[in-house]
């Protein structure tokens, strides 16, 4: 199943406060508020699938941004990301939460699933101890 913009924001916002409400027919309200007033995301289309690249930048800027450079080019796809989402996945390949698909891409267009999504919160998690 992919995820959603509202399904990463409540995770996220979760993590910093588990007393956010999740119930109701908008459950995602307070984390998606949350996670716009934090810079983290706009409040568009939170029920869309989210991109990898868009993903990784959410975890980027829920780091606050830091500034890493990174070579890239062992990904034949690379290419297709520019400005924060090039820096965010240059952040997340140099401290190993993003290592690529297995054949050599990051797939910075396709979605995330659940999978995708829990697998690199773990390896967010410990990086950030």
């Amino acid at each position: 199943m992919n995820m959603s913009k509202a399904m990463i924001v409540t995770v996220l916002s979760r993590i910093e406060d588990s007393t956010m409400e999740t119930t109701g027919d908008n459950w995602y309200a307070q984390s998606l508020a949350w996670a716009t007033a934090a810079g983290l995301t706009d409040a568009t289309d939170p029920e869309a699938p989210v991109t990898r690249v868009d993903m990784v930048r959410m975890l980027y800027k829920y780091a606050g941004s830091p500034t890493v450079t990174c070579d890239l080019s062992a990904f034949a796809d690379a290419g297709e990301l520019s400005g924060d989402g090039l820096a965010a996945m240059q952040w997340a390949v140099k401290n190993g939460i993003v290592i690529g698909n297995g054949l050599g891409l990051l797939d910075p267009a396709g979605y995330t699933t659940r999978s995708i999504f829990a697998t690199l919160l773990m390896r967010y998690c410990a990086f950030v101890g």
